[in-house]
């Protein structure tokens, strides 16, 4: 009997799903996926290695990396560790000059244990930096090696006033009652930010005219774009109202109706007036910067001017553009955790999810703000995603995924639980940190607790998403994304042991698009070497006593054992891939007939037949100590570097009688391995 398995889109399903094969998933999953990529067209693929980046300065220290992206092009990540950051550009550290190789290290005021509570928004050089122990900071590239962090100066209240103005009255035709007029003036700069108002100045005359006037002068105020005058309504109760603007330091008054609509700023200079109340979460929407979760103020987030990120002031009458304070009222006291920019402004508190309406214009106002549960599943403190169209967050617990839709058409959906068919990769584990790669597969990678990855290949459309689970031989602590070359470049933070000590490496994934064998890299902490034929091959002092997967021209070599920071290959080689090896293994849920026949009997597979994809060897069998190796060699191949192919074959595996007819499929070389399709040839008998 065949039965065939065409695609593996369900990833590593719970053990207890085993059952339920009545589940559309259960024909496309796996029992184990382990250091195997699940794509999006269905088929697996060993996962590429990590390229040694370099050492933390401090392997006792922990670390944390965070992307720095101007562009697609110009990318970065920004090594955070106890009270200093250096940078990484295209894989490598970022040196302080041209002709000065020394590492550039910039000093900070965030502590070890402070470095995964900071949160951060980036717009354009300059990325914000949040944390409740600290006042909101600035990091900004001010040049190709250069990065400098300091405070953010808000809008403070001496910035740009102009003095008090001089009042005179002129003209002729005034009327016959005595009248007093109180003036104040503003400058708005080149940027559109306006100061707060002057000293305010009073004249007692006769009442103005058409034809006769109060004339208003004031000091020069550098940098001014134009002026605005103010004038007291006439109430005594200190409201001004605009009656004109002026490009130079003069303006005549004839009798002009103040505008009430629009009065001078008041100030506002945030989280240190009246006591100290630092935010802890801050991102950008409607060319606005918000700020959230001050220690005193948990459900309250602050929104700047628009397009002044740097003032919180506002007006009375409100403006629209001016700044908000907005304090979500809910049932429990739930912190705001996050802010994200998905079609409107979410908020993400720790117990509820709530998107915030900007009324028919769709335009955040002070006037239109207000805000709606969508869930009652609130957020952790680890930063959400953003894939195409959506959000995906770890709930409060720390143990699941959700993705959510901000769709106003359907104010109740509260997206899909994305760990319920994988949950044993969760269970009493947490996630420390996520990213979302979107080239070239579309994969979320979660950092464990435990050290080792979860990852999903995610594809809301198709309805995919697919868990798999990748290990190396360390502990992954952090992880990072930014776009380099034309992909999705994940940087990691691994804790592994050399010669009985522990050490801090940053490494980068690789891609796995070559085909090749001499480029083929998949081995972890690894290095390249290209150039002359050689036989010692160095540069390995990271992984001093450690025995290496090495691909030399193309061709295995084993037994490697770096001492001295090299090795001797018995071989000289041009082109060599050396460093720590790993196993991808593949389990699948075995034989599953659909009926009753799946009870009281056993099945035996004795041939496999396997769509292989640009791949080169591997093992298959029923368990990891029954494996047969498939044969990597074609008549076509001669002597040469066997070259990775597209295949189908029939591999005969040793026989064995169980109830579920699994298989195990390894690779265990620093090869590409990808499979496409299985379809087992089995016997199938009553239990004894």
């Amino acid at each position: 009997m065949k039965k065939s398995q065409r695609s593996f889109s369900a990833g590593e399903l719970d053990p207890a799903l085993r059952e339920r094969s009545d589940l559309a998933q259960f024909s496309a999953g796996l029992a184990l996926c382990e250091n195997f990529i699940v794509r999006p067209q269905g088929g697996v693929y060993n996962r590429p290695g990590m390229r040694y980046v370099g050492q933390l300065a401090d392997s006792t220290k922990k670390a944390r990396l965070i992307p720095f992206q101007f562009n697609v092009e110009q990318t970065y990540i920004l090594e955070f560790t106890n009270l200093q950051v250096r940078v990484i550009a295209d894989g490598a550290y970022l040196p302080v000059s041209a002709v000065d190789p020394t590492i550039f290290t910039l000093t900070t005021v965030y502590t070890e244990e402070e470095i995964f509570e900071i949160q951060y928004t980036q717009t354009a050089d300059t990325m914000t930096i949040v944390h409740q122990d600290h006042p909101p900071a600035e990091l900004t590239r001010t040049g190709t090696y250069t990065f400098t962090l300091s405070g953010i100066v808000f809008q403070a209240a001496a910035s740009r006033i102009p003095a008090a103005p001089t009042l005179l009255a002129v003209g002729t035709g005034q009327g016959t009652e005595q009248k007093t007029y109180t003036y104040v003036i503003t400058s708005t700069d080149l940027n559109g930010v306006e100061s707060l108002a002057s000293p305010e100045t009073s004249i007692t005359t006769l009442e103005s005219s058409n034809t006769a006037a109060v004339q208003i002068t004031w000091p020069v105020v550098a940098g001014t774009e134009y002026y605005t005058v103010y004038r007291d309504t006439g109430q005594g109760n200190q409201v001004y109202g605009a009656v004109g603007y002026a490009k130079t330091e003069l303006f005549n008054d004839f009798n002009l109706n103040p505008n009430v609509s629009q009065t001078p700023p008041t100030n506002n200079v945030p989280f240190v007036d009246p006591v100290v109340d630092y935010p802890g979460v801050v991102g950008l929407y409607q060319q606005r910067r918000l700020f959230a979760n001050t220690p005193k103020q948990p459900q309250t987030f602050f929104a700047s001017q628009t397009g002044v990120s740097n003032s919180l002031r506002s007006s009375t009458p409100l403006r629209d553009t001016d700044a908000i304070t907005f304090t979500i009222s809910g049932r429990q006291v739930n912190e705001i955790r996050h802010i994200i920019d998905l079609e409107s402004l979410v908020i993400m508190t720790s117990g509820a999810i709530y998107p915030v309406s900007e009324g028919s214009d769709f335009v955040l106002t002070p006037y239109t703000v207000s805000a709606r549960a969508k869930t009652y599943v609130g957020a952790s403190n680890v930063r959400p995603v953003v894939t195409i169209d959506s959000v995906i967050y770890v709930t409060e617990k720390g143990n699941r995924l959700r993705d959510m839709i901000n769709n106003k058409e359907v104010p109740g959906d509260g997206g899909t639980d994305l760990t319920i068919a994988a949950f044993h990769l969760f269970t009493g584990r947490s996630v420390v940190e996520m990213v979302y790669a979107h080239e070239p597969y579309g994969i979320v990678w979660c950092v464990m607790d435990d050290g080792k990855l979860n990852a999903m290949t995610y594809n809301k459309q198709a309805g995919m998403w697919a868990w798999h689970r990748h290990v190396t031989d360390g502990f992954c602590e952090s992880i990072a994304m930014v776009t380099e070359d034309r992909r999705d470049a994940i940087y990691i933070l691994v804790r592994r042991t050399i010669n009985g000590v522990e050490k801090r490496y940053v490494e980068r994934m690789e891609t796995r698009e070559e085909v090749i064998p001499e480029d083929a890299f998949f081995v972890d902490s690894g290095i390249t070497y290209s150039g002359v034929a050689a036989n010692v091959i160095s540069g390995l002092d990271h992984l001093e006593g450690r025995e290496l997967a090495v691909l030399a021209d193309g061709n295995v070599v084993k037994n490697m054992i770096v001492v001295g920071g090299s090795i001797t290959l018995p071989r000289a080689a041009t082109k060599v891939q050396l460093g720590l090896g790993y196993e991808s293994t593949l389990g699948t849920l075995g034989v599953n007939i659909g009926d009753t026949r799946d009870y009281g009997t056993v099945k035996n597979v004795a041939q496999l037949h396997v769509s292989m994809f640009q791949s080169r060897g591997g093992f298959v069998g029923p368990s990891v100590d029954q494996l047969v190796e498939i044969k990597p060699r074609f008549d076509s191949d001669g002597y040469d570097t066997i070259h990775p192919k597209t295949y189908k074959t029939t591999i005969n595996i040793r026989p064995d009688w169980n109830s579920n007819g699994e298989t195990i499929f390894q690779q265990k070389d620093p090869l590409p391995c990808a499979i496409l399709s299985i379809t087992p040839d089995f016997d199938m008998s009553e239990e004894q």
